[in-house]
């Protein structure tokens, strides 16, 4: 989901979808495209300023390295008439699994709420948090209704790309000592449910050194 802020600040929301079958046909990521913008039309830009606006939702599939990527224009913009917080800020949506580890955990940004939704210099209202864990939860079950004909999805998922790290290759003093390490098949979890995280957050916490 890609979105825009009124003075030209861009930024994305990512989300994983598993399927079954396929590979997806270009005409099925659009029509993925289209469900997940209605979704979003009908069930969480009431919870956004008019300053942000969806611009697109680009559909990729990651089941190939060639696989095929569909960008299906958007153009909506939030409905809620009250500014909004400074730029920068964000709701952090967090996708619950079975698993338990260290480290960094499934979650993505959406654009900031409004500011009658901030209770606290640090906290969205009660009322912002369960508002968009319905919506958001609303829109996955539209796009799940899909009508697709070269796959069926079959849920949302988190997905993890690395697993551990290796000595880095690039000689320069500047670069990281260690870089992940990919693994040979991602390993996919159920999202099992989600939450909204109270705190006004920013991508790489930011705000929440000390958050939940």
């Amino acid at each position: 989901m890609n979105w825009s802020e009124t003075g030209g600040l861009k930024y994305s929301s990512r989300f994983f979808l598993q399927f079954t079958g396929g590979p997806p046909s270009s005409a099925d990521l659009g029509t993925i495209g289209t469900s997940t913008t209605n979704g979003f039309n009908t069930n969480l830009k009431a919870y956004f300023p008019t300053s942000v606006s969806l611009v697109s939702v680009t559909c990729t599939d990651l089941s190939s390295r060639s696989g095929i990527q569909v960008i299906h224009p958007a153009g909506i913009a939030g409905s809620n008439a009250n500014s909004a917080v400074e730029s920068g800020a964000s709701i952090m949506v967090r996708f619950n699994i079975g698993q338990h580890y260290r480290g960094g955990h499934p979650k993505t940004f959406l654009p900031p709420g409004a500011s009658t939704d901030v209770v606290q210099p640090s906290s969205w209202s009660t009322t912002l948090q369960g508002n968009v864990q319905t919506g958001w939860n609303a829109m996955i079950a539209a796009i799940m209704a899909s009508s697709l004909s070269s796959c069926a999805l079959s849920g949302q998922v988190a997905v993890s790309w690395y697993q551990g790290q290796y000595p880095n290759p690039d000689p320069s003093p500047w670069a990281p000592k260690n870089v992940p390490k990919y693994r040979t098949t991602p390993q996919i979890y159920p999202v099992q449910s989600v939450t909204v995280n109270p705190l006004i957050a920013a991508q790489r916490r930011r705000r929440q050194s000390t958050g939940a």
